[in-house]
């Protein structure tokens, strides 16, 4: 019980210091130099970190993953009405994440084509843009051979979540495809 006591009593000298800062650049600078002088502990208990349990056991039958997306006689039909994307960069990789993991899953197929599946598939979602295409292009899940994609296992753990959050009712995506991104005023300074 003495590590507990020890814990509360770190916690409670923790908090009185720093809520004795004001100033929140300075308390930032003060959690900075802690995390970097202690922060190593942080890697080595794992449930400190925020590190979501991934329920992998969402609705499918031989041909579809419920609300994710079906296999019919064309191909892959995703399926998913709202991405839960917070802005248009998230939406294009949590639809390249999903489709690749769902055509992955419904196939069997090791890899999907990225001339004749995704690019379409995010041109139809209005996600086909350069920011997009850049990002995807340097995200390190996405594993390429030729034109062929599939996602390391990060990335499948990442896509299992996207769809929990689409299925999860509540959770709240700002992103949709028919919305415009805002426009920027340009300021112009005086002289």
């Amino acid at each position: 019980m003495k590590t507990v006591d020890d814990e509360v009593e770190a916690i409670t000298k923790v908090n009185q210091a720093l809520s004795s800062v004001k100033d929140e650049v300075v308390r930032g600078r003060v959690l900075s130099w802690a995390i970097s002088k202690y922060g190593s502990a942080l890697n080595k208990e794992k449930s400190f970190v925020n590190e979501k349990k991934v329920d992998t056991n969402f609705p499918r039958g031989g041909d579809e993953i419920a609300g994710i997306a079906k296999k019919t006689e064309a191909g892959i039909e995703i399926t998913v009405r709202d991405l839960k994307a917070k802005n248009q960069l998230n939406a294009g990789l949590r639809l390249a994440l999903v489709s690749i993991y769902a055509y992955e899953e419904l196939t069997g197929e090791r890899g999907v084509s990225s001339r004749r599946f995704l690019s379409p598939l995010l041109q139809e979602w209005r996600l086909y843009d350069g920011n997009v295409r850049k990002m995807l292009a340097n995200y390190k899940g996405i594993i390429r051979n030729g034109d062929s994609l599939t996602l390391d296992r990060p990335a499948r753990k990442e896509a299992e979540q996207f769809i929990n959050d689409i299925l999860n009712e509540e959770v709240a995506g700002k992103w949709s495809p028919s919305r415009k991104g805002k426009k920027r005023k340009l300021i112009k300074k005086s002289k």
